[in-house]
């Protein structure tokens, strides 16, 4: 069986509707946070693909964790140069590499 963890502080978007902008020290730690379980997703083959402030969800002890998976694909077996198709992830938030590869 699954469990998921209850994350009770909400989402840093909703933080940042809430109360304005991060103050650095703050942002700078999520930051650190997403990037720390990106790399652990990457090291198990996962590329999240929608990274944004209402999928960094927030912890009681402050911890921001990745959320939604639902875009979330395999990394390809083998030298990783496979291309992947079609758009995933909000376009607002997505590298603009990501956006010219689709055209």
């Amino acid at each position: 069986m699954m469990w998921m963890e209850f994350l009770s502080g909400g989402s840093v978007a909703h933080m940042i509707q809430s109360f304005g902008p991060l103050r650095e020290d703050t942002a700078s730690k999520f930051t650190g946070h997403a990037l720390s379980g990106l790399c652990y997703l990457h090291e198990h083959g996962v590329i999240h693909r929608d990274v944004k402030p209402s999928n960094l969800l927030v912890s009681s002890s402050g911890t921001v964790k990745l959320g939604d998976f639902g875009a979330a694909a395999s990394l390809p077996e083998g030298n990783g140069n496979a291309t992947m198709t079609g758009i995933a992830g909000t376009a607002q938030y997505m590298a603009p590499e990501m956006l010219r590869m689709n055209r």
